[in-house]
Parts: structure tokens; sequence; C-alpha cells
């Protein structure tokens, strides 16, 4: 890949597809680990619904977890350009702002479900559905 027919292919003259398929670039442990990410990445989309129906009373449950679902996208779609302005405005690269922004979530996530309320054993009922109606004679 080095060059081509008097061609120089140094420095920023490389294209993304040899930066890509080189095989100098990352070892077999980070090709692992991607793999090992992707197929666990979106794992959190099977425990987000049952998590959420805890949270929250029953008369407003879907429009609560509606609520944070979608804030959480908001805000969860300015990581990446806050990433990207990090690493290239201020010089510190890609891996340094990760790191910093993985563990600050991960202590916000441990930190909500530390004080979130336990629902273990309880029955989620509707305010409204503990008051028993008064049965109707026939007629």
């Amino acid at each position: 890949m080095g060059s081509q027919a008097g061609h120089d292919r140094s420095g920023d003259d490389c294209d993304l597809l040899d930066a890509v398929l080189s095989v100098d670039h990352g070892s077999d442990l980070h090709r692992r680990a991607f793999i090992v990410q992707g197929m666990f990445g979106g794992s959190i989309y099977g425990q987000m619904p049952s998590y959420l129906c805890e949270r929250f009373p029953t008369e407003v449950r879907a429009t609560a977890s509606g609520f944070i679902y979608h804030q959480g996208a908001i805000w969860g779609g300015l990581v990446a350009p806050v990433l990207t302005y990090l690493a290239v405005q201020m010089n510190f690269g890609f891996a340094m702002p990760i790191m910093i922004s993985t563990i600050l979530f991960l202590v916000l996530v441990v930190i909500s479900v530390l004080l979130g309320p336990e629902t273990k054993g309880k029955t989620l009922t509707a305010d409204l559905e503990i008051i028993k109606g008064v049965a109707q004679p026939a007629t």
C-alpha cells in the first residue's frame, strides 16, 4: 500500500480505505473487543422498558417513560459533538474524552439505580384501581 507509480502516499495523503484495511493499525485484541462491544452494545434496550415501568406511577407511566427516553436521546445526541470538540479543538485526542465521559455516565447510572425506588415484591397498581367499585344490581 506504500506508493503507487511515483506517487508518495505518506501522512495525510493516505486514503480512508488504506487506513481501515491496514494490518499495522490496531491489534487482534482491539478487533475482538469491538466485536464483543458490538454484540452487547444494544442490550440496554431489552432492560429499559421493565426498568422504566417500575419508576413511575401507573397513571403517568407511558408519558413519563416516553419523556425520559427522549430526554436521553436528546442529551445523548450531544455527546458526539462535545467529544469531537474536546478531541479536535482542545487537542486531547478521542481516547481521553471518551474515557472521561464513559466513567461520568457510568457513575450517573449507578447513582440513579441506587437512589431509585425499590419495587421488588410490590404490586404496581394505579391509585384508581385500589378503590373497589360497588357492584351494581343486574337489571
